[in-house]
């Protein structure tokens, strides 16, 4: 009896030790779960901060490119001309060194600042200037200033011929005298000798010329960005386009000018006699013969010396002429088909002569080879500027005008196409 009892006791013991033992386990797995779950809200903590660090981040990020976005959309609108679409590389270049402006103005750290543009104002603007500029200062739209009187030519003549940069003070370059074309079919014998085209050149030495002026504005424009990019572009790049036009028609080569297409060099004269041949042949009296019959028949001409005449160049008296010609009926030819033809491709020019025209190739007759770029100086150091409140500014480029192929060009008059003398 007393060993089953022992027996008994003993079993007890051992149920309550394990119970203890899974009591013991049960607070351990309790405290592991709650430290794993501490963890995991320690972590959650962290994510949520690094999730609202992002966010925060990320509003300045947005922030900070809508400024940008409005500062570009308020450079582009700086860039406009007024009234006009076209971007203004002259504003572009004064707004990239507008903090060397300000130290001009101011004399703080310059008495002078150099900028340079691309030829022709038509490729990027490019600054010369090696300070560190910062973030530009804006000008809103509504900032407006007011305008110079402005009489344009139609376009500058620079736009009709091909143009090249130049890294030498002269130009070297094959004139093309004559060519006879030559080619045709052959046989495939290997003996018979092919056909030679024949092609005469002669060589030219050119030096590069300067086209510069210079102007004294009031040292307030240095401060006003909207007006100072109006003188600049208005006056001093149309000055410079001006001169270069005259000289691209009239220059002779002396006195530092280029060579324009008026000299003998440069192109070939109007065939009256053939023209007039080939007016009889259409039954067209020569009395009656108009500008456009003279124009057609020298674009004839280049076509048939292989050659396209793609401009016209005239005096605006002549333009005028041409298109208010009228038929035995009153009509103006302007609404014909072949006339509207010949009137897209006329340009005006003030510097070609009343009675005088030019015919030619654009893409296959002449390259200005552009030594230098427009650079524009300013400087407050000239003369009586400190007493009088004003800054001297000097706009000027370096070329040289070359016509490889005079025969692509014809210069006439209209008065020796239907003289009988």
């Amino acid at each position: 009896m007393s060993t089953e009892n022992e027996e008994n006791g003993a079993l007890d013991k051992v149920k309550e030790r394990a119970k203890q033992i899974d009591e013991k386990i049960e607070k351990v797995n309790l405290a592991a779960v709650e430290a794993a779950k501490g963890a995991v809200d320690d972590k959650m903590e962290g994510t949520n901060a690094k999730f609202d660090d992002l966010k925060a981040s990320l509003k300045e990020d947005i922030e900070g490119f809508n400024v940008a976005l409005d500062k570009l959309k308020a450079e582009q609108e700086k860039m406009q001309m007024p009234g006009v679409g076209s971007q203004d590389y002259f504003a572009k270049a004064l707004q990239d060194n507008e903090e060397s402006l300000k130290d001009m103005q101011n004399k703080s750290k310059a008495k002078s600042l150099s900028i340079k543009l691309d030829a022709g104002f038509l490729g990027k603007a490019t600054m010369t200037t090696t300070d560190s500029l910062g973030d530009p200062l804006i000008i809103p739209r509504q900032r407006t200033s007011q305008m110079p009187i402005y009489d344009p030519e139609a376009r500058p003549l620079r736009d009709f011929f091909n143009v090249s940069p130049l890294s030498s003070n002269q130009t070297e370059w094959p004139i093309e005298d004559s060519y006879d074309m030559q080619a045709g079919a052959v046989p495939s014998d290997g003996t018979t000798v092919k056909p030679e085209s024949t092609i005469t050149w002669a060589l030219e030495t050119r030096p590069v010329r300067t086209i510069a002026h210079t102007g004294r504005l009031h040292k307030d424009l240095m401060a006003d960005m909207p007006m100072l990019r109006n003188y600049l572009s208005v006056r001093f790049r149309d000055g410079l386009f001006r001169e270069e036009s005259r000289q691209l028609i009239k220059g002779t080569n002396a006195n530092n000018e280029l060579l324009g297409l008026v000299n003998t060099e440069t192109h070939v004269p109007f065939d009256s006699a053939s023209f007039q041949a080939a007016l009889s042949g259409t039954g067209i009296a020569l009395a009656d013969a108009n500008y456009f019959d003279i124009l057609d028949y020298a674009r004839t001409k280049l076509r048939l010396n292989q050659y396209n005449g793609n401009q016209i160049l005239v005096n605006p008296v002549a333009g005028f002429v041409f298109n208010h010609t009228v038929d035995s009926q009153g009509g103006y030819l302007m609404n014909g088909a072949n006339w509207s033809m010949i009137s897209q491709l006329m340009n005006e020019s003030t510097y070609i002569d009343e009675d005088v025209f030019y015919v030619f190739d654009g893409q296959q007759s002449g390259t200005i080879y552009q030594r230098e770029n427009v650079t524009v100086d300013f400087s407050y150091e000239d003369r009586d500027n400190f007493i009088k409140n004003l800054v001297t500014i000097r706009a000027e480029m370096r070329e040289v005008f070359v016509v490889e192929r005079p025969t692509a060009v014809i210069r006439g008059t209209y008065s020796a196409a239907t003289s009988t003398t």
